[in-house]
């Protein structure tokens, strides 16, 4: 959720200062820095980068696994396997 936070404060930034540059008091450059800042807030470090952490994903697998192999057994006990 965090990835997509940043994407979206660094767009709304982006378009922010678009639109004061575009206002019509003022002149436009010409230039829309809207990768820049997106980069800008990913350039803020909110955790360790060089230890990823990978429990998220395996959490989810097990879950999945779990899902699937209770879907097994339910459905075997179901069918009168078990």
């Amino acid at each position: 959720m965090g990835y997509y936070n940043r994407l979206l404060n660094g767009a709304v930034n982006a378009i922010v200062e678009l639109e004061k540059s575009t206002a019509p008091d003022s002149a436009f450059s010409g230039e829309i820095d809207m990768s820049r800042r997106i980069e800008a807030q990913f350039s803020k470090v909110w955790w360790n980068r060089a230890k990823p952490s990978y429990n998220g994903v395996v959490a989810f697998y097990v879950l999945v696994l779990l899902v699937i192999v209770l879907g097994g057994v339910f459905s075997a006990h179901m069918h009168g396997d078990l």
